[in-house]
């Protein structure tokens, strides 16, 4: 009689979560009795629920909080899906490179990466005339091998260049840049720096000899009248 008591009592509980057929009744079911017969049964169904009610509301907390409470079942896959769907729209809307770098963070192996992939570099292409230096070699190294690396490279090739007024610049630039676009002219501008510094020293033998042992000393147009007037 106790047994049969017992197992009504049991199978009373559940039904009672079947017939309010809520989420509050199958969680409260499952906090007292969470290795009764019937607890897959209400878990499953809880599953159920939850990610009905979830889909209602449409909003990231709502999967996230599906994911973490189910994180095994097929309900658990669904909100995923919807999660990460939710996720790339936003990330579409806002359209920056930040936004949508975020998302493959997240859904890094999610079945829209190929499509935010392909968003985040037509951005970053729209966006790298903006970019700070730290920022265009963050993309040169981010993309060593497509048209999008190659431009960064270019633009950071040109402001390096820009810049370098100086010596110690021009040394940076070679050593940063070591086939870039104006890596000839650079090298020039060295000799030439040089070869001022020799011939307002006034060791005109020293300039002629550097000269003529550099392949790019024909390009010092101005040298050799520069230095008949030193030596004169």
């Amino acid at each position: 009689m106790v047994a049969a008591l017992g197992l009504g009592c049991r199978d009373g509980a559940y039904a009672r979560a079947q017939k309010a057929d809520t989420s509050q009744a199958y969680r409260a079911f499952l906090q007292q009795r969470p290795d009764d017969p019937n607890a897959d049964a209400a878990r499953q169904r809880l599953a159920e629920l939850d990610l009905a009610e979830a889909k209602a509301v449409h909003d990231v907390v709502a999967y996230k909080r599906v994911v973490e409470a189910h994180p095994d079942t097929k309900e658990a896959r669904v909100a995923r899906a919807l999660l990460e769907g939710l996720r790339f729209n936003a990330a579409k809307q806002k359209g920056t490179a930040q936004a949508l770098r975020q998302f493959l963070r997240e859904h890094a192996d999610g079945t829209h990466r190929e499509e935010a992939e392909a968003l985040l570099a037509t951005v970053e292409r729209r966006e790298v005339t903006q970019l700070d230096d730290a920022a265009l070699a963050s993309v040169s190294a981010r993309h060593p091998d497509d048209e999008q690396g190659a431009d960064a490279r270019a633009r950071l090739d040109e402001r390096t260049w820009v810049k370098a007024g100086t010596a110690q610049a021009l040394y940076v630039y070679l050593a940063e840049f070591p086939a870039g676009a104006h890596r000839d002219d650079a090298k020039r501008r060295l000799l030439s720096l040089e070869v001022a510094g020799l011939l307002t020293s006034g060791l005109v033998t020293e300039a002629r000899a550097k000269v003529a042992a550099s392949a790019l000393g024909a390009a010092l147009v101005d040298f050799s009248a520069e230095a008949a007037r030193v030596e004169e």
